[in-house]
């Protein structure tokens, strides 16, 4: 049986019908197998329960009618399915973080929570099934020697950072030793549902130097639990990567973030513009 078809054709549906009042109990009646095997299939190939994935896309939909539109915010409850304005705005405070009013008129749309519908493409990244079992390590304290910078993530080009350190290394005859280069996110802030794609947020590339690097800034990570998830070519999902990091994986883990940087460490191959080597994303956590 041709699971991956029938995940497809039940997406298509709920595209059609996506606020639908008996929407769930629609799509469990189009299926010609056990719900229960139905739902293990829908979420080994989407990484997301089909309650979760209809509440994502609603409100991705509900998100951009906000900012495209303006129809009145209790239209657009209406429309949705709720009651009230009061039901819906706590509905909308829990996934955006933000009221419906302050998410129109000041905050910028936010990647992390828009889901775009999966497409066969899209369920390839699902496939790669080491993406979302992540080893638990404990990373030891490491001394790195590199360069400060800010970027936002709206105009983020990981390629120009390396390009910039290998190029610096090269003209002075430095080489890193040990298997990766590390690129270290400063911020603090640990609710990516309020980040902005276009604030700029400190950051720290480098590896490991010796004393030869006289000129790099030094910084120092580890003595720290971490989730490592890695990813193979395949770059351009690394932002799809980090949402079911944050909005799946996290949830259901039993972990949550640690109060500690995110940093991510980098093949001696890895380039975006030829699609190889390989990345880490080491994630500091703690149990719940």
């Amino acid at each position: 049986m041709d699971y991956e078809r029938i995940v497809l054709s039940i997406i298509e549906y709920i595209e059609e019908n996506l606020f639908d009042k008996n929407l769930y109990k629609e799509v469990l009646k189009r299926v010609y197998i056990s719900k229960f095997h139905f739902h293990r299939i829908f979420l080994a190939l989407t990484n997301e329960t089909i309650g979760d994935y209809i509440r994502k896309r609603r409100f991705t939909v509900i998100g951009k009618r906000l900012k495209i539109t303006e129809d009145k915010i209790i239209d657009i409850a209406l429309d949705a399915g709720y009651q009230s304005h009061e039901s819906f705005t706590r509905a909308f405070k829990k996934y955006f973080a933000c009221s419906p009013n302050e998410y129109r008129n000041h905050v910028v749309e936010n990647d992390l929570l828009m889901l775009a519908p999966f497409t066969e493409n899209k369920l390839e990244l699902i496939r790669i099934h080491e993406n979302f079992k992540p080893e638990i390590i404990y990373y030891k304290s490491l001394e790195l020697k590199g360069f400060y910078g800010t970027t936002s993530l709206y105009n983020l080009s990981i390629e120009k950072y390396w390009d910039m350190l290998h190029e610096y290394c090269h003209k002075n005859k430095i080489v890193p030793s040990g298997e990766y280069m590390y690129m270290i996110w400063l911020s603090s802030n640990c609710d990516v549902r309020t980040i902005d794609p276009y604030v700029l947020e400190s950051f720290y590339i480098g590896g490991v130097f010796g004393e030869e690097a006289h000129e790099m800034k030094p910084i120092e990570i580890g003595n720290q639990l971490y989730a490592v998830f890695s990813l193979h070519s395949k770059f351009e999902y690394i932002k799809d990567l980090y949402r079911l990091i944050y909005f799946t994986w996290l949830k259901k883990s039993g972990w949550i973030l640690d109060n500690n940087n995110i940093f991510e460490g980098y093949s001696k191959d890895f380039s975006l513009k030829k699609n190889t080597g390989h990345m880490k994303i080491f994630l500091p956590i703690k149990k719940q």
